[in-house]
């Protein structure tokens, strides 16, 4: 037995993720002079060395089939880095709320 199939399916799931809902999304991000969430994560920390938590949870649309035809990311980001001789533990959570309370 082989788990090839379901991981690669996590994998293509990680990516739909990693596109932050879209180029649309995105675009209207950088419109605003602002960077993504996971950019915003990424300069917290040495390059590679953050874990994200949670990548694939979301909304997702199937068809009839029950193949996934749409995925809508959750509005966060929780990862967690390696303990650092001057950081021991570090967690960082962002979500639409917070953001929010951040921009007013």
């Amino acid at each position: 037995m082989t788990w090839d199939a379901e991981i690669e399916e996590l994998r293509r799931r990680e990516a739909l993720a990693e596109g932050m809902g879209g180029e649309d999304r995105v675009a209207r991000q950088r419109a605003f002079g602002k960077l993504t969430v996971r950019e915003r994560v990424a300069a917290l920390a040495d390059p590679g060395s953050l874990h994200e938590v949670g990548k694939i949870a979301g909304v997702s649309d199937y068809d009839d089939q029950g193949r996934q035809t749409a995925f809508r990311p959750a509005n966060r980001v929780f990862a967690r880095a390696p303990p650092t001789p001057s950081i021991r533990k570090a967690r960082v959570y962002q979500n639409l709320a917070t953001l929010r309370g951040a921009m007013t």
